[in-house]
């Protein structure tokens, strides 16, 4: 995520020369090793690794597997290559990877996808996101989110509205980007209760949820849930009674609207609007899972400390049944082949 309000210091530390394989992979992606660089995000408390473009990527191009097509895809974003890799789902066998080349990704964070399979990348650095149809290797859309710090995206099927969160802006303070259909130039709305922008998610109904926290966690910066309904253009703040500590994901899972705190690993199942958490979820294992994926009974949650991508029984939680490699991965979705 980028940083604004603050600097971020930098860290150096020793780390040993290795290989991270993907699950299945054709390409192996090099450790850093002597003195690697990290940096420190004032706002999550998260430490992330910073590569130079030479180390950064995978050695090799955008590719998919020749069946991919014909399989339900896992699609989820690495802070370490700059790629978003792609598996079949749910067998969790490595189809292919998408590195946009040329001009490639510029920080691809948050995914999401509609019922047609499509897969929408927030690409931060290039403040747009990308559209890929299901199993496509290159966008079929790109759409422009100026000014803005795209970092999360929630697909409406009620009407095929995009709605892509934005951490901040050039002009200051989170906002939420609206395309319709999925389209042209966004409609932005803003909460000034939200200073940051972390999250979004629609629920059955077309309105939308997001979280955030006020400002700077370093500046007392604190937790906030809001609404914005279904055709209304301004937010209705909400008060979770339960405390969180760092804003994670918010989907709907097909009964509430799960909002998840990235720091402890839970996810809060509430009645939306109510602000009532009905039910938890505590996933054991999880480091820092900023975007996990609710797809039925499975929730696939990115580590992003780790090099590992969990698959935990949902809403059970507890232990993950199966685990994919990859380094520092962010987020997630599921792209469902056409019938």
């Amino acid at each position: 995520m980028k940083l604004l309000g603050a600097a971020p210091f930098t860290l150096f530390v020793w780390a040993a020369a290795g290989t991270l394989v993907g699950c299945g992979g054709s390409g192996a992606y090099q450790a850093p090793s002597a003195q690697s660089r990290y940096s420190y995000d004032v706002r999550t408390s998260s430490i992330r690794l910073v590569l130079p473009p030479s180390a950064r990527r995978a050695p090799e191009r955008s590719w998919m597997a020749p069946d991919a097509k014909q399989n339900d895809l896992l699609y989820i974003s690495s802070e370490m290559t700059w790629d978003v890799d792609v598996y079949t789902y749910p067998q969790g066998r490595r189809a292919g990877v998408i590195t946009d080349d040329p001009p490639g990704f510029q920080i691809p964070s948050g995914l999401c996808s509609d019922p047609k399979g499509d897969v929408f990348v927030t690409n931060e650095g290039y403040d747009n996101i990308l559209e890929y149809a299901h199993a496509g290797s290159s966008p079929i859309a790109t759409l422009s989110d100026p000014n803005e710090a795209p970092v999360a995206c929630s697909f409406d099927p009620t009407s095929g509205t995009l709605a892509v969160a934005n951490v901040d802006s050039s002009f200051g303070g989170g906002s939420i980007s609206l395309y319709t259909n999925a389209s042209g130039t966004p409609e932005i709305f803003s909460d000034s209760a939200i200073g940051l922008v972390y999250f979004c998610g629609f629920d059955d109904k077309g309105n939308l949820f997001v979280d955030g926290f006020t400002t700077l966690p370093s500046q007392g910066g604190v937790f906030q849930f809001a609404e914005l309904p279904k055709g209304s253009s301004s937010f209705t703040n909400i008060t979770l009674n339960r405390r969180v500590n760092v804003p994670g994901a918010v989907q709907w899972d097909g009964t509430y609207v799960a909002v998840g705190d990235v720091k402890t690993g839970v996810i809060y199942r509430t009645n939306g609007a109510g602000g009532k958490v009905e039910s938890t979820t505590r996933l054991v294992g999880t480091n820092y899972d900023f975007q996990p994926w609710i797809q039925g009974k499975t929730i696939v949650v990115p580590s992003n400390r780790s090099i590992e991508t969990g698959f935990w029984h949902y809403p059970v939680g507890g232990k993950a049944h199966k685990t994919i490699k990859i380094g520092s991965p962010y987020g997630a979705t599921v792209s469902v082949a056409g019938k």
